[in-house]
């Protein structure tokens, strides 16, 4: 693996330059969900509300403003002098927690992918997004383990 530094202007990390990411992320997942056909034999696994997990304790806020109601539970690996270059987010440490669970023994995957996207229209968009995998046990909001695999963009 190989360490980029980027040093492009941070600006304000505005909801807006969040929105168009988490956009672009969403509809490329659904779009990747709806065309890609089904594997015969695959197992259906029941959804049990409260199976859930649960976030982890703290995280980070998107609105220093207001960072009670604008606190997302996650934290942003990677080395500190590292900025992501469309939304300028600041790594937070290489020993900081990947996953956005807590009570999770596993294993946890993490990108950054920033990029342009092209619209219907034929527009550009800066996109950047955060992608996670976690895969393992944890403890459910009903108090029992649970193992699953878990993808947050």
């Amino acid at each position: 693996m190989t360490e980029q530094n980027c040093t492009l202007p941070t600006g304000r990390f505005s909801r807006r330059k969040m929105l168009a990411g988490a956009g672009a992320a969403t509809a490329a997942g659904a779009a990747a969900m709806v065309s890609t056909p089904g594997v015969a034999g695959a197992k259906t696994i029941p959804r049990h509300p409260s199976a859930l997990p649960k976030p982890i304790s703290g995280g980070v806020p998107l609105d220093p403003a207001d960072p009670e109601n604008s606190l997302i539970h996650w934290y942003l690996p990677g080395p500190t002098d590292a900025v992501s270059p469309i939304l300028g987010l600041q790594g937070m440490g290489l020993d900081v927690e990947g996953s956005s669970i807590t009570d999770f023994q596993g294993k946890v995957a993490f990108a950054i992918v920033s990029g342009e996207a092209v619209t219907n229209d034929n527009e550009t968009l800066q996109v950047e997004f955060d992608v996670r995998v976690m895969q393992g046990r944890y403890i459910g909001e009903d108090g029992n383990e649970h193992n699953s695999i878990f993808a947050f963009l």
